[in-house]
């Protein structure tokens, strides 16, 4: 059994099978473009800009569905980002100087970005690359004619696992069968975080390297209480997250018979409860655990792990194989210590 220590992104416990996605290849190659062809080339990188605001419209309309107007302007930045001048005067302007094709003019000048992005101490400003990248790689995409990978293929339940997501794969969780993720790299105040705790999804990132530590099919724990991932737990570890899940099931059916009764205080007097939400949707009831399907088989080690506080969202069960990287690219009771057994 091994436990990582990360970032606890989204709260909840989701117990399952690991599918571990590794990041789409997307090599671009420099390419000398002719001088009588270079004016063809700008217009072909601008054709690609068209379509991805094509793209941001369309995500747009299913933010504003799923998770309301706050969240919609995570669209508006994309949009920005990609009116920005990096994206209208420098990449044009790399093309015509140095002579070169589109997809290298782009990752070029997204990467000159990036490492002013590094230098920053703010982590709050540091993660906002990632949004440049999601923009970065839908016109990537455009300009090679691939299509985005889709993680709606996935027809099995399962716990994510992968190197990073972006914002715009995040947004589209909602409607898989993905019930938590972990990544190697983010933050708590990145987009894909918070994201997530909209979506009620659990998630852990900056676990560093856990995308190469699990494979598909592995029994996963994420615990995104603590910010733990723990790769094939013992049947005792895994029973003791599953009676956590129990516990909050019946909590939150608890408080589902407070819904409608006056609010008032024990001394009799009334006030009113408002809430501030993003969307109706966040005013529904977390769905805490589902099924806790065939994830005791992994062999027990003398380290008890324990979860605590109560999970908003969790479930669990099985899992299918894997994928390819970029240039552009709650409950009481004790909790597992992070230590890692072999």
């Amino acid at each position: 059994m091994i436990v990582i220590k990360g970032i606890a992104a989204s709260p909840g416990i989701a117990i399952g099978k690991a599918y571990v996605v590794e990041d789409e290849d997307i090599v671009v190659e420099r390419v000398e473009i002719p001088r009588d062809k270079i004016r063809m080339e700008v217009r072909r990188f601008k054709i690609a800009q068209k379509a991805t605001h094509r793209d941001l419209d369309a995500a747009e309309a299913k933010v504003l569905k799923v998770l309301g107007k706050h969240h919609a302007k995570l669209i508006d930045a994309h949009r920005l980002i990609l009116k920005d001048s990096l994206i209208t005067q420098d990449v044009p302007k790399r093309i015509l100087e140095e002579g070169v094709n589109a997809e290298f003019a782009l990752s070029e000048a997204l990467e000159a970005v990036n490492r002013q992005f590094e230098r920053m101490d703010d982590e709050f400003f540091r993660e906002r690359r990632h949004d440049l990248f999601d923009v970065g790689k839908r016109l990537l995409l455009h300009l090679m004619k691939r299509q985005k990978r889709s993680l709606a293929d996935i027809d099995e339940e399962c716990v994510l696992i992968s190197r990073n997501l972006l914002p715009s794969d995040t947004m589209g969780l909602k409607e898989t069968k993905i019930i938590g993720f972990a990544t190697d790299l983010g933050g708590k105040t990145s987009h894909t975080a918070i994201l997530a705790q909209s979506l009620q999804i659990t998630a852990v990132v900056g676990l560093s390297d856990v995308s190469r530590r699990v494979r598909t099919g592995d029994t996963v724990i994420v615990d995104g209480e603590q910010g733990l991932v723990i790769i094939n737990p013992g049947p005792e570890t895994v029973s003791k997250y599953e009676k956590v899940q129990s516990r909050a099931e019946a909590e939150e059916k608890l408080l589902e018979n407070l819904k409608g009764l006056p609010t008032v205080t024990l001394d009799g007097r009334a006030f009113r409860l408002e809430a501030n939400l993003d969307s109706p949707r966040s005013s529904r009831p977390s769905s805490a655990s589902r099924s806790t399907a065939s994830a005791c088989s992994a062999p027990s080690t003398s380290s008890s792990t324990a979860p605590s506080r109560r999970p908003r969202r969790s479930r669990s069960r099985r899992t299918p194989p894997r994928s390819r990287r970029s240039t552009a690219a709650r409950s009481s009771s004790a909790r597992p210590t992070s230590a890692e057994t072999a």
